[in-house]
């Protein structure tokens, strides 16, 4: 009887299969035996122990002094915006429109005096 060989046989040779060639199959296969192999851990671990790392501690940062003329302008700004906004609203504000400006205007100087007091102090919180 004839030995007949199947794919499945472990003694069959395998039928080159050709490729299906595209326009766009311009690259080049490469089995891993050629191509040049370094180990990525040996590689890395040589560049990291030539310079070792060092921790710096962070620049400290002094804010200046604040400006005096610059704090007025800018308060005069905030009340000047806060005063065309709400006097449109003159049912709600009547006559106590100035006095809500006032103690708006003083809230908000106090909390940037505290702001540049925290930035200025010397633990830096």
């Amino acid at each position: 009887m004839a030995q007949t060989t199947t794919i499945l046989s472990p003694t069959a040779t395998p039928k080159p299969i050709p490729a299906k060639h595209t326009v766009r199959s311009n690259l080049i296969l490469r089995t891993l035996c050629t191509i040049p192999r370094t180990h990525p851990l040996l590689f890395c671990a040589n560049a990291i122990s030539a310079t070792p790392l060092r921790a710096n501690p962070p620049q400290k940062y002094i804010y200046p002094d604040p400006n005096p003329e610059f704090a007025r302008a800018e308060t005069k700004k905030f009340r000047e915006g806060l005063v065309k906004k709400l006097s449109k609203e003159k049912e709600t504000y009547g006559d106590e429109l100035d006095a809500v400006v006032n103690v708006c205007t003083d809230g908000a100087n106090r909390r940037k005096t505290q702001v540049l007091e925290m930035t200025n102090s010397p633990r830096g919180c």
